[in-house]
């Protein structure tokens, strides 16, 4: 049986006067930048376990990188899918723990979840769902076992009180337009009334190729896109209204193998395209943590000096 979620309007709310993330980008000093995930070193000495379970090293991460945010801890998808069996629910209450230590650190949380598309596809499998979501008529039926999965890691999150409840949802990109207007607008919906209920603004991730996403991604209210390199600037800066903050778009796997000075140019030349517009520097997707600090400390200082 589905598990029962509170209302929206059951959950209380954060402080009416805290900043949301809009304003957050736009009084920032300089075009703010967001390191999503790795490496483990920094450009400074840190204190503890370079890993984001530990809290302490997520917020030195953040703070190496000036970063406006700090990033939480992200479930692996299977403990996400799972979270009410003894693996998952272990798990879960570590991010939950994790995630009440963030809520008390000096810069804004982000809590990380999986959108219920990926939850959905991780539950009944990858073929399985893509092809319902070509006419099946089970496609509903799998999407909403896929919400309920990351409402119960969302509630959890959602108890620290984060900033932004950013939502990983990379299957998007398999969907149709169709598909998505039909079956995933209606449970991000749901989704993102729970985050705004207990105060939190929403950030939608998608990977790959995602021009196809843009008018539903906008259509569920969400405060910001996050892209990857496969999804212009360009293009994101047409089809999302301004109000709409963009995270992007390196492509990680140039931090491997091009130089620092084209990373440092990139760089720059990403913060004159989307000047004047709510943007956040970032690679598209999380870093190796093969990936040499000089080469992301490079993308950094491009942005910065752009």
């Amino acid at each position: 049986m589905a598990r029962s979620h509170p209302h929206p309007q059951s959950i209380a709310r954060a402080p009416a006067q805290r900043a949301g993330l809009l304003e957050l980008v736009r009084n920032s000093p300089g075009l703010p930048v967001f390191v999503p995930g790795g490496p483990p070193a920094t450009p400074f000495p840190g204190p503890g376990t370079a890993s984001w379970m530990n809290p302490a090293y997520a917020l030195h991460h953040a703070e190496s990188w000036g970063s406006p945010f700090v990033l939480g801890v992200m479930l692996p998808l299977e403990a996400a899918a799972h979270p009410g069996e003894r693996a998952g629910s272990n798990l879960l209450a570590r991010y939950r723990s994790v995630i009440g230590e963030l809520a008390d650190a000096p810069l804004p949380l982000v809590a990380q979840v999986w959108g219920p598309m990926t939850m959905a596809a991780t539950l009944v499998g990858l073929d399985t769902y893509v092809e319902s979501l070509a006419g099946g008529s089970e496609a509903f039926s799998f999407t909403n076992r896929g919400l309920d999965a990351t409402l119960t890691v969302a509630e959890a999150a959602l108890e620290a009180r984060p900033l932004v409840l950013w939502i990983a949802e990379p299957l998007a990109m398999l969907a149709d337009p169709g598909a998505l207007a039909a079956v995933w607008l209606p449970v991000m919906r749901r989704l993102l009334a729970n985050a705004r209920a207990a105060g939190a603004d929403s950030v939608i991730h998608v990977s790959g190729a995602a021009s196809h996403t843009l008018h539903a991604v906008n259509r569920t209210g969400a405060s910001g896109m996050s892209i990857t390199a496969d999804t212009p600037l360009a293009t994101t800066r047409e089809m999302l209204p301004e109000h709409v903050v963009v995270f992007g778009n390196l492509d990680s796997m140039r931090l491997m193998d091009r130089s620092e000075e084209w990373l440092r140019e990139q760089g720059r030349i990403m913060a004159e395209e989307m000047r004047g517009r709510p943007f956040v520097a970032t690679p598209g997707s999380a870093i190796s943590e093969r990936i040499p600090v000089s080469r992301l400390a490079a993308f950094v200082e491009g942005t910065r000096n752009g």
